[in-house]
């Protein structure tokens, strides 16, 4: 098995192993090795890593996200008369 860290991938070069000549994230690690769900997968992806970090504001990213689009909203013509035309 190769890890690429730059993309977040792993790829399976053993012709043994089920993803043989697949390229998979870490979502698709863990659903693999532990025999999860993709669902189960996340909760365990989250609860790794909150187990590591201190807990963040989730509302922050978003207030950055709504700052951005706020800001390019306004430089774009086509978004403005696509809101204006949903009455927006």
């Amino acid at each position: 098995m190769q890890i690429y860290f730059e993309t977040n991938t792993v790829y399976c070069f053993s012709s043994n192993c089920k993803l043989h000549n697949k390229a998979i994230d870490q979502i698709d690690f863990i659903l693999h090795r532990e025999n999860l769900t993709k669902h189960e997968a996340i909760l365990k992806a989250i609860s790794m890593i909150a187990d590591n970090h201190e807990p963040e504001s989730t509302q922050q990213p978003f207030d950055k996200l709504f700052k951005v689009f706020e800001t390019n909203l306004k430089k774009s013509d086509k978004a403005q008369q696509y809101l204006r035309s949903r009455n927006i």
